[in-house]
């Protein structure tokens, strides 16, 4: 996906930000953060692999993942098996799941830095091929006294394609960037009457607020400018009403 066209849904993004108050800048007023309730694995998530644990023949359990798998909440690294052998949370440091990938690939990253606007922060994306780690410099210290969320993540992930480095980049349901879009949609999970302002819902994740109103976290899917392929797969992205 070009650069031009990932800060354009940065900015669709900021966008339902807009719409509860700005909350990208050091000087912007923050909105109340939404708590998340203690995240539960879904059902469908296969259980932890044993592979994940290092033995005497295999030190190094990075070594058997073979493919990365987007999740509203978290970014999984699966082994052949298909249980998780590591899981990044969007809302953990950036500087640590940027670590992780990169012993993965064993190769660092190619670094972008962006500028901020009104409404969202400057960032950097941090690229190995396919997979982008969207990494979100958002003032720590409006964070005080405020449970972190998912509206506001420290960094998100995109998929530009099916696989970067020889490891498989899907969704939960083993959807892909250039997949034919057409089979996504008629998938029971594509849910185009869920609004984002970036793509459509194919996997979402409740989460609920102090003063229990619920927010849902998700990934989406977005489809090429003819609607023939999915240009690319993120999270997380949240329900919103409307885009400014």
């Amino acid at each position: 996906m070009p650069r031009t066209a990932r800060l354009g849904s940065i900015l669709a993004i900021g966008a339902i930000l807009a719409l509860s108050g700005c909350a990208g800048t050091a000087d912007a007023e923050s909105a109340p953060a939404p708590t998340p309730t203690a995240p539960a694995s879904p059902a469908s998530s296969p259980a932890p692999s044993t592979s994940a644990t290092a033995t005497a023949a295999d030190p190094d359990p990075l070594a058997g993942v073979v493919a990365l798998v987007v999740r509203p909440q978290t970014l999984e690294l699966r082994d052949a098996a298909g249980g998780v052998v590591d899981s990044l949370d969007y809302m953990s440091d950036p500087a640590e799941s940027i670590a992780v990938l990169t012993d993965l690939f064993d190769e660092p990253p190619v670094v972008e830095p962006y500028e901020g606007t009104n409404h969202t922060p400057p960032g950097t994306f941090h690229s190995w091929g396919d997979l982008v780690v969207d990494e979100r410099h958002y003032d720590e210290e409006r964070r005080e006294g405020h449970a972190l969320d998912y509206v506001w993540p420290r960094f998100a992930v995109y998929f530009d394609g099916p696989d970067a480095g020889g490891l498989e980049l899907s969704s939960e349901q083993g959807f892909h960037a250039t997949d034919d879009w057409t089979s996504l949609a008629g998938d029971p999970v594509f849910d185009a009457a869920l609004w984002t302002c970036v793509g459509v819902p194919v996997e979402t994740l409740e989460l609920t607020r102090p003063d229990e109103r619920a927010e849902t976290a998700t990934v989406v899917a977005t489809a090429s400018e003819d609607e023939t392929t999915v240009e690319w797969l993120g999270a997380p992205v949240m329900i919103a009403d409307g885009c400014a």
